[in-house]
């Protein structure tokens, strides 16, 4: 399930879906708690699916890292 999760985080972020802050907050944390799973069979997709959701939402052309509350928790949970 948790590897299924991340596949499809993967995917909206490759569709580029709009989502608003709080969404990305959530979507991130679960990513990021993925990666810290002991099975790499959830590691991997966790990992793949963080790259191409932080490529898509959060560069420094992107609405919601422009926030400058948003930019502090990216900055403080990377």
């Amino acid at each position: 399930m948790r590897a299924g999760v991340c596949h499809l985080i993967h995917a909206l972020s490759t569709a580029r879906v709009p989502f608003n802050a709080e969404e990305l907050k959530l979507l991130f944390k679960t990513l990021h708690e993925n990666i810290r799973h002991t099975a790499i069979e959830i590691q991997e997709p966790a990992a793949k699916g963080l790259e191409t959701f932080c490529k898509t939402y959060f560069t420094k052309d992107s609405e919601v890292a422009a926030d400058e509350s948003t930019f502090k928790w990216i900055i403080s949970e990377i």
